[in-house]
């Protein structure tokens, strides 16, 4: 009885530990959702199987539903269920399980559901991805953090990174694909959870910002040097560099690499033209930012647009530098002398596109380059350069003679350089030396040497005139020529009915050989040569008994013949004429005999010449018997066809003689017979 009641008691108290192992259920530790939306469920088997039944599974399909039986396993080893028909790519879905014992059933294990994953593409750029847990706390074995994972239309799956959160944020760098990502948690079980697979479209349609153009400059061959800030953009693959040709921006390469801030430009000669820039950034979707096509920067073009060799100065014009980065400040000009070093030459102001460098050394060749100052930036343009040449400069000119002309006017004869460029004649004119306060006449030059210009503000019979030769040359500066002459001034008087005395100044401005002196009566058409001097006589005495008949005109004119040669023949000065009027005596004689020796009565003259001529012949008793009008016609000693008486007749003779005097006498004639 005692050992029974001993029995009773040790079974007693074996009898709950049975109980407790019987009712110890399973743990659902993993959930792997497959692609075709099945649920892989694991769970670890009971402590102690003895006594065992089967597993009941129960499900439901959202988190807050109820749970409906799901499926009976009556195999303890088996630890694993494929729930085929779970559609857990739609939703979540959750389970637990009762493990049925002989005596007992186990209590419910801890629910656990499968992972799904919900994607938000709303931004394009990144993804914001959510997810369940599979339980909370997490399941028995499971580690505290979550790796993500994504996959493109390529079908490989990457690691994007790991988190303690449901959530996570995965910049998204695509073009244009469909993205899926999936959720995995590990378990210490050898197992873990993997969510459903959830994806959306991503387009990246955002373009990198704008780079900004900070400078165009041109180097010594030419090429243009590009410089830009760099885009800040993450994505930015690159730069689109454009030239503007034919009336449009054209594409003329890509620099790809998204820390470039320059580019050389070698396929244009900025030399001879300015061509016109702008850039663009490029991601690598090929997204193009905005280009700076509305603020282009366009190279400076500089020349040197006149070399004036008269100031010995350079006029260097440039174009303006478009859209600089900053404010334009300056206009710098750089000097290079034969080569060496660049220096600064000047700066201007920003609104002057020109420059004159002045005082030039003949020889030398200039280097210039233009550059333009904005802020902390500079562009430059090409390198330009100008030879200083000195101009055509006249070597001699020479006043080889003076003459006055038939028309009272001063031929000057000019010798000059005809290599050089001459603009004008400049001659200084004066009665005396020295020429203190000279005339300037001045004659546009003519073409060829020598040549002949004409003074005609001279009174050649009034005086004698020096002369002395400059020229103003292309450059407009006087010239000083050599020699000095001295036109010659003829004068003349009568010395009386039979003579005529010449005198005259020397020629002066070359040596003189001979004076040849001419004359030319009032009847006659041309001076002819009546007197051959040596230099140095300066007058004349003119015999002019011989010459019977005329007015009594003499004109004179005086030729000096130089000594020497020029161009193959001797030069001649030519004086001024000088008229002279010599009135012949008139003899009136007292008697004469009509019909006789000296048959008519009228003034016996040697020169005619007379002007308002007039005879009147009256009788004693004061009668008109004769009247004449004609130097060459007389009284005969008749009135009316009939002879007069003899006796003495009373006479009137009036007329102008050469020098426009008026005379009359009178007086009487015997007639006799």
């Amino acid at each position: 009885m005692k050992i029974l009641t001993s029995l009773v008691v040790i079974l007693l108290f074996l009898m709950p530990g049975l109980a407790q192992a019987q009712n110890d259920p399973p743990r659902l530790v993993c959930i792997t959702v497959n692609p075709d939306g099945s649920n892989l469920l694991r769970w670890l088997p009971p402590f102690s199987t003895t006594g065992f039944q089967k597993y009941q599974i129960f499900y439901s399909s959202s988190l807050t539903g109820s749970f409906d039986p799901l499926v009976e396993i009556d195999n303890a080893l088996i630890s694993t269920y494929l729930h085929t028909d779970a559609n857990a790519n739609s939703g979540p879905r959750r389970y637990f399980m009762i493990a049925e014992y002989e005596l007992a059933n186990s209590i419910p294990s801890d629910t656990l559901a499968s992972m799904w994953i919900q994607v938000d593409n709303s931004s394009l750029t990144q993804a914001f991805i959510k997810w369940n847990p599979p339980a909370k706390p997490l399941p028995f074995g499971s580690v505290d953090t979550y790796e993500v994972y994504r996959t493109l239309s390529d079908g490989v799956w990457t690691f994007r990174g790991s988190t303690t959160d449901t959530s996570y944020l995965d910049p998204v760098v695509i073009c244009n694909d469909s993205v899926n990502y999936q959720v995995t948690l590990s378990n210490s079980n050898e197992c873990q959870s993997v969510s459903s697979i959830t994806g959306r479209r991503f387009r990246d349609i955002t373009y990198p910002d704008k780079p900004v153009l900070d400078s165009v400059s041109v180097d010594n061959n030419g090429n243009v040097q590009l410089g830009w800030t760099v885009s800040q953009a993450t994505d930015t693959y690159g730069y689109i560099i454009y030239r503007f040709e034919d009336n449009t921006w054209q594409e003329i390469d890509r620099v790809f690499d998204q820390d470039a801030s320059s580019y050389l430009d070698d396929q244009v000669n900025a030399c001879g033209l300015s061509p016109q820039y702008a850039i663009a950034a490029f991601d690598s979707c090929e997204n193009k930012s905005p280009g700076t096509f509305l603020t282009p920067q366009r190279t400076i073009l500089a020349q040197v647009a006149a070399y004036n060799s008269c100031e010995r100065s350079n006029l260097i014009n440039w174009t303006a530098y478009e859209n600089p980065a900053q404010a334009l400040s300056s206009y710098r000009i750089w000097l290079s002398t034969n080569g060496q070093d660049f220096v600064q030459l000047a700066d201007v102001l920003p609104n002057e596109l020109s420059y004159v460098h002045n005082n030039l050394t003949v020889g030398n060749t200039y280097f210039y380059k233009i550059q333009a100052i904005f802020g902390n930036g500079s562009s430059s343009s090409c390198v330009i350069s100008s030879f200083t040449s000195d101009y055509n400069r006249p070597v001699f000119i020479n006043l080889l003679n003076v003459t006055v002309t038939e028309t009272a006017e001063v031929a000057l004869l000019i010798e000059s350089d005809t290599e050089a460029s001459i603009q004008s004649y400049v001659a200084y004119r004066s009665t005396q030396l020295p020429q203190a306060n000279p005339t300037l006449i001045s004659w546009e030059a003519i073409n060829g040497s020598p040549v002949q210009t004409i003074d005609n503000d001279v009174f050649t019979s009034d005086s004698s005139y020096y002369y002395s030769l400059a020229i103003t040359d292309s450059c407009g500066f006087l010239i000083d020529g050599s020699g000095l002459h001295r036109t010659i001034l003829l004068t003349g008087q009568g010395i009386s009915d039979q003579q005529i005395g010449l005198e005259w100044n020397a020629y002066e401005g070359w040596s003189v050989q001979k004076y040849m002196v001419y004359r030319r009566l009032s009847d006659e058409p041309n001076f002819s040569l009546i007197a051959e001097l040596p230099p140095a006589s300066l007058s004349f005495s003119d015999n002019i008994s011989e010459v019977g008949s005329g007015d009594g005109l003499f004109s004179y004119r005086v030729e000096a013949v130089s000594a020497n040669e020029w161009y193959g023949n001797k030069l001649a000065s030519m004086s001024n004429p000088v008229t002279l009027s010599i009135e012949s005596g008139l003899f009136m004689p007292n008697a004469f005999r009509p019909g006789g020796t000296n048959s008519s009565f009228g003034p016996v003259y040697r020169f005619t010449g007379y002007q308002e001529y007039s005879l009147l012949i009256f009788n004693r008793w004061g009668k008109l018997v004769f009247e004449s009008g004609e130097v060459t016609k007389g009284w005969d000693g008749t009135y009316m066809g009939e002879a007069v008486p003899a006796g003495v007749y009373a006479y009137v003779l009036s007329y102008r003689n050469q020098f426009g005097e008026s005379i009359r006498r009178q007086g009487t004639v015997s007639v006799v017979y």
